[in-house]
């Protein structure tokens, strides 16, 4: 009976140690934040954005080439991301925002000043989602989607729809090979704009601070204005009656 006991006990030992285990990989960990020091994201004048915001996500199907987000215009570049099967990783189904949790201008948090965009986003663990490439979408306008308070359990697609960030003339696309989601929750993973090769995972934008400083500025794009658009056309006819004189 006394030996019956100790396996009894010793099997119920493992059964903890094994939910405790089970339970440690159950949630991913995703962090965003804008530092003076490591980098942050400015508009092409080299100011804060007064307004718009961040998504980060993953596309749920074949990822559209950097060519093709290329020739998006910030005025409809989110409803070409959503046809794309682009995932705002705030509609993951389990998803959580912590305290101060803020990917909009002008936001909360405590980061660069100026700046307040920052936060952490907890989600549970999907086996299927493991390995999938992060990237990272800027705006200059609007926001994200429906504002949700802190520690709060994330269970709609209002974070992300074609209607977030109306009104842009300005965006950013870009991803980083370090930003995979995880098999696990051992490491927070880290979606910040440091970890950008800016000679081949920038996409849409351009590194705003001189060689040599301690610190990266990655540039939002804008939509060429129209007198840029005519200024273009004037020049290619002109050249081209040059090359006909020729």
């Amino acid at each position: 009976m006394k030996k019956q006991n100790i396996f009894v006990r010793g099997m119920a030992l493992l059964a903890v140690l094994a939910c405790a285990e089970s339970s440690s990989k159950a949630i991913n960990t995703i962090v965003h934040s804008e530092l003076t020091s490591k980098g942050f994201i400015l508009d092409s004048a080299g100011a804060v954005p007064a307004a718009g915001g961040i998504t980060v996500g993953y596309f749920s199907s074949t990822v559209p080439s950097y060519s093709t987000i290329q020739s998006w215009t910030p005025g409809n570049a989110v409803a070409n991301l959503v046809t794309a099967g682009y995932i705002d990783l705030r509609t993951v189904a389990g998803g959580q925002l912590q305290a101060n949790f803020d990917w909009d201008w002008p936001g909360g948090g405590a980061v660069i000043a100026g700046s307040k965009v920052g936060g952490t986003l907890n989600w549970t663990y999907n086996a299927a989602l493991a390995g999938k490439q992060l990237y990272l979408f800027a705006f200059n306008s609007g926001t994200s989607g429906t504002p949700f308070s802190a520690t709060v359990q994330n269970t709609s697609s209002a974070f992300f729809t074609s209607s977030s960030f109306s009104g842009s003339t300005e965006w950013l696309a870009a991803k980083a090979e370090s930003w995979l989601l995880p098999s696990n929750d051992s490491i927070p993973l880290n979606v910040n704009a440091i970890d950008i090769d800016l000679s081949s995972e920038m996409i849409v934008g351009t590194d705003g601070v001189s060689p040599g400083t301690t610190t990266t500025a990655i540039l939002m794009i804008p939509e060429p204005s129209s007198a840029s658009l005519l200024a273009l056309g004037v020049a290619g006819l002109v050249a081209l009656r040059a090359r006909r004189k020729s």
